[in-house]
């Protein structure tokens, strides 16, 4: 349980990454921060679908067989992995 929700949340932190690469195609950033940009795009749009993904994959079927119950997940970091991913998945495949 406790690696599970070690995952959520390093897959909602590459969501969040994800979201922030996106936003940085669209502004101009300083040449400075050009090492953070990148690590936040490899995080973003490399990283965060196959993780999110897989993540909530599990969780979904764990939920289903009542490995794991709604209340031992923090809901608000599930419910964010899964809009996420929707997004995701609307911008790399559609």
């Amino acid at each position: 349980m406790r690696i599970l929700l070690f995952f959520l949340r390093v897959s909602a932190i590459c969501n969040l990454c994800f979201l922030i690469g996106c936003l940085l195609r669209i502004i101009h950033y300083a040449a400075w921060m050009e090492i953070i940009v990148k690590t936040i795009l490899v995080l973003g749009f490399i990283v965060a679908m196959p993780l999110n993904m897989l993540v909530s994959l599990v969780v979904i079927i764990l939920l289903l067989l009542n490995k794991i119950m709604r209340h031992d997940l923090p809901k608000i970091i599930v419910a964010f992995n899964l809009l996420v991913l929707l997004i995701e998945l609307w911008y790399f495949y559609l």
